[in-house]
């Protein structure tokens, strides 16, 4: 029985602690991605809210192209 952890201000990102800890191991700005994710989540409505994220964080999903143009712009999504 896998344990998912909830990450994010509004708790909608899953993640086991092994899958955050890979994560945090390979991208230092890993916690602004997760609440990327998780704003987007929370709008999106429930369909995407109860699967597991971890691949969402891989290096070329479009949290990453996103969090690197807010960085860049000054704004966010």
């Amino acid at each position: 029985n896998i344990k998912y952890i909830y990450f994010g201000e509004l708790k909608n990102v899953r993640l086991t602690q092994e899958e955050y800890e890979k994560l945090s191991g390979q991208y230092s700005n890993l916690d602004q991605a997760i609440e990327k994710l998780d704003t987007w989540l929370g709008t999106s409505g429930s369909k995407y809210k109860n699967k597991p994220h971890y691949a969402y964080f891989k290096s070329n999903s479009w949290v990453w192209e996103n969090l690197n143009k807010s960085n860049q712009d000054g704004f966010c999504f």
